[in-house]
């Protein structure tokens, strides 16, 4: 809102908040104007604009605090209530004009008003003004010129949705509408000139005009739509500008003046009933407080507020508000005290039946005169052991009762009565009145005790390989639903149950059986007995299939390899009861071994490989059972051994000039390939077999020939020598000429 903002501080602020801030109640408890009972007059004219008579004008005078006429605050509470129209006006007083226009009115309680001159009989219609009366003066109300009406429109919307039950009205009038279910409105007969709109909810209070909306005749002025939140609704603080004398909703400045033309007035806010505060609100400033009863004044209340008492009881209140240099201004009086007692508190319901673990909502009605406090505290009550009722919120097994009456019994409460009790907070506390309720808890029945009469294992029989698992079930038979835990073992070698046999094969709680890897047992009971009855069980048999080895089968069951081979055997172990498939290998020699003495080997995977050096023309290899090491498969290896035949030199002749040099190759002839590797020589007639000729000639081991430059024979031997077998020799031999010069 762009408008000026006046801050209230210290008291006055506490005392306009306590005035006027909303409360969580959703009824409007905005104060009644006050009607004092010093009266004054009001005296004016009243005339049409283009009439020669003025008689017959309607003069109608309406309570006001400036903001809100009292009608607009009655329809408020009307709506806040439930009633779905804003009801008839609030008239405090009316006449009619004289044919000049001249009107008075008498014996008008001092306050401020807002004055009406209206006509349905002319398109002239209605004025209105505010005005002040003061005790034993006459207001001037001067001349209201009549003039036609027009309208305000507009829509209200809360949270973006039409906003239904806003009461709209023309500030300090009785000009007002209420909002239909899409948030429209009208107000209708406004007179002619520059108005402010508000806008009133339950306790939530907003201006609509920043500036003074301009209504002309026959015409509809459109204010537009308003959103509100739901939030904003919670409510407004209303109260005075001890600056300005306007009014502030929530501490903007509305620039309304809080009272007529004629000055400032007073007060009271709050309910005249014993134990309540009023409040005294004043925009004047350096002013005293006296406080009276009826016309007498109260010893000591002289301060802005005052707390009802006992002894104002049917009298009214009403405040003195001097300051020097000034004539004393009066504020009040209230309606006389009400005094609000207790005659009876009723408890419903007043009998119940709440189960253990169950919850019981209690209410509490305060009876009495003139509507009292419906305040009450709750306990529980019960007899102890020496036959006394103890009362608290909590019994010892944990039954409790909250500060809204809300009963909840423990699942596991003792008590079979118990007695609910609410109290009155308004009376002094050595006289308030309670009332009390019973509340039955039923034992519950006890169930019958359940009988186990058998217990079935399930599978009955089963078959399990060592290593195996297995799942049983078990369901124990009876009378009354037995419970179904039971415990799970097996009888182990010594005939004993346990959980496990020696050989390691247990079962779990859960009946889940594991058959050890070794276990020896071929058959194992297992027994499940009830927890509920020891005495009843049921068992079922397990088979241990454990495997028995028949043969192992070696593949291939025959094979050659040469010396320097290899050759992956595989095997394969029959039996029954699916029997492992370990085996160990092994060669023969003098015994079972891994290797021979020439190095042949055979590792755990059956790769065998044939030592280069190997002299056993057969082998016998061995695969044993891992399960029964009395269970082999072999195979028959056959050693294929190289031997020679001959060796081939070429070429066989040949002719190489002194100086020259030539190439032999050498084929060495044989069974199983034999090795190709030769010693190459040359003969010398005086030396015999030599890689060289006494004249230089040589051959490498690679049958490269060299012949001498100064070689004298004129032929040489060449022979290629088997390495592989050197006993007896085999050779071959070539013949080379060497051409003297």
């Amino acid at each position: 809102m762009a408008s000026k903002k006046c801050w209230i501080s210290g008291i006055l602020a506490t005392i306009l908040s306590m005035a006027f801030i909303a409360c969580s109640n959703p009824v409007d408890t905005t104060p009644e104007l006050p009607v004092t009972s010093n009266t004054g007059s009001i005296a004016g004219w009243a005339v049409f604009a283009d009439g020669a008579s003025h008689s017959g004008i309607t003069i109608t005078l309406e309570q006001t605090d400036g903001l809100r006429s009292l009608s607009a605050t009655n329809a408020s509470r009307s709506i806040a209530a439930g009633a779905q129209s804003i009801g008839t006006r609030s008239v405090a007083a009316t006449t009619q004009t004289a044919a000049d226009g001249s009107f008075s009115l008498n014996n008008i309680p001092a306050g401020t008003y807002t004055l009406y001159a209206s006509s349905r009989d002319s398109l002239e219609q209605a004025v209105a003004i505010g005005v002040t009366v003061r005790a034993g003066e006459v207001f001037d109300a001067g001349t209201l010129r009549l003039t036609p009406v027009g309208n305000i429109s507009g829509r209200i919307t809360m949270d973006g949705s039409g906003g239904m039950g806003f009461l709209v009205s023309v500030a300090g009038t009785s000009f007002m509408a209420v909002t239909n279910t899409d948030g429209d409105f009208l107000i209708s007969g406004v007179p002619v000139g520059n108005h402010h709109v508000i806008v009133v909810r339950g306790n939530f209070t907003r201006l609509l005009t920043t500036t003074p909306l301009s209504v002309s005749g026959g015409q509809t002025t459109p204010l537009g739509t308003w959103d509100f939140t739901g939030d904003e609704l919670i409510g407004s603080i209303v109260s005075i500008c001890p600056d300005t004398g306007n009014w502030l909703i929530d501490g903007e400045d509305t620039g309304i003046p809080s009272q007529g033309p004629q000055g400032p007035a007073v007060t009271i806010a709050g309910i005249p009933v014993i134990g309540q505060t009023l409040t005294a609100i004043t925009t004047l400033t350096g002013v005293s407080f006296q406080w009276e009863r009826g016309t007498t004044p109260i010893w000591g209340a002289t301060g802005s507020t005052y707390i009802v008492c006992c002894c104002d009881a049917g009298y009214a209140i009403r405040v003195v508000v001097s300051r020097s240099g000034h004539a004393d201004v009066v504020g009040g009086p209230t309606e006389p005290v009400i005094v609000q007692t207790v005659t009876n508190v009723t408890v419903s319901p007043a009998t119940a039946f709440v189960e253990r673990g169950g919850m019981l909502d209690f209410t509490a009605t305060v009876d009495g005169t003139n509507d009292p406090p419906q305040g009450v505290t709750w306990e529980i009550g019960w007899e102890n052991w020496q036959g006394v009722t103890v009362w608290d919120t909590n019994t010892g097994d944990g039954t409790t009762i909250n500060s809204s009456g809300g009963l909840t019994v423990s699942a596991t409460e003792t008590l079979t009565t118990l007695s609910v009790r609410a109290t009155e907070t308004f009376s002094p506390a050595w006289d308030r009145l309670s009332g009390e309720a019973t509340v039955s808890i039923p034992v519950p029945p006890v169930p019958p005790t359940p009988t186990v009469t058998n217990v079935t294992v399930s599978p009955a029989t089963a078959f399990v390989e060592r290593g195996g698992t297995l799942d049983f079930t078990a369901t124990v038979d009876g009378t009354n639903d037995p419970p179904q835990g039971v415990t799970w073992q097996i009888l182990d070698n010594l005939g004993r149950w346990s959980t496990t046999t020696s050989a390691g094969t247990t079962i779990n709680s859960s009946g889940g059986l594991t058959v050890s890897s070794t276990e020896t047992l071929t058959t194992l009971t297992v027994r499940a007995t009830s927890m509920a009855d020891t005495s009843i069980s049921g068992t079922a048999t397990v088979t241990v299939l454990i495997p028995a080895v028949t043969s192992v089968t070696v593949s291939p069951a025959t094979a050659f390899v040469e010396r320097g081979g290899t050759l992956d055997f595989t095997a394969i172990v029959d039996g029954t009861n699916d029997p492992p498939q370990g085996v160990t290998w092994q060669i023969w020699y003098v015994g079972w071994s891994t290797t021979t003495s020439a190095g042949t080997t055979i590792n755990s995977s059956g790769g065998l490989t044939v030592s280069s050096t190997e002299t056993l023309t057969t082998l016998t290899v061995g695969a044993v059972s891992m399960v029964d090491t009395s269970i082999m498969g072999q195979a028959t290896v056959t050693v294929l051994i190289p031997t020679v035949t001959s060796v081939t030199v070429s070429p066989a002749a040949i002719s190489v000039a002194r100086g020259g040099t030539h190439n032999f190759t050498a084929t060495v002839a044989g069974t199983n390939n034999p090795p190709q590797g030769v010693i190459w020589e040359i003969w010398c007639d005086w030396r015999g077999w030599r890689d060289t000729t006494g004249e230089g000639t040589t051959i490498n081991s690679s049958g490269g020939l060299t012949v001498s430059s100064t070689e004298t024979q004129t032929t040489l031997r060449v022979r290629a020598t088997s390495m592989f077998d050197t006993w007896p020799q085999i050779s071959g031999e070539a013949t080379v000429s060497v051409p003297q010069p």
